[in-house]
């Protein structure tokens, strides 16, 4: 059973995005796989310089964990992805997605970075299939 299952699907506690938008913008989506605004959170982390851990290169804002402190396992498994997720399923991005929240509401469907990851809902896994970083071509003098 995946562990996202029981997540809460209490419409009220959310601040869904109109279903009317939603239908439009996936109509807008590649794939057929539209079950989610966003598979990030289901699929996907990324990494940052300093070690912090989003959901993506979107939101920015909503800290999942810091790496190496809180380790890949203890994010994935943790209670804010799991809170992130919760509110994707119901259609809220306040969670830190207000960027694609903004361009999804506007109409702006391909400004709005969660389709670009689309093609993550069609491999099954209940671990991360992406792992993104961040990288820098400043010298960590490592080598010396």
């Amino acid at each position: 059973m995946k562990f996202w299952k029981s997540i809460s699907s209490d419409k009220n506690k959310y601040n869904s995005i109109d279903k009317k938008i939603v239908k439009e913008y996936n109509k807008n989506r590649n794939l057929k796989s539209r079950k989610y605004l966003c598979y990030a959170p289901f699929k996907s982390l990324t990494f940052f310089l300093a070690g912090d851990v989003m959901a993506c290169w979107h939101n920015k804002q909503y800290l999942l964990g810091h790496y190496p402190e809180d380790s890949i396992s203890d994010i994935w498994f943790g209670e804010k992805l799991k809170k992130l997720r919760e509110h994707i399923i119901n259609n809220d991005l306040t969670y830190g997605c207000e960027e694609c929240e903004k361009h999804i509401k506007s109409s702006d469907f391909y400004s709005a970075g969660a389709w670009r990851y689309d093609y993550l809902s069609l491999k099954k896994s209940d671990y991360p299939i992406s792992l993104d970083f961040q990288i820098s071509n400043i010298c960590n003098l490592e080598c010396i």
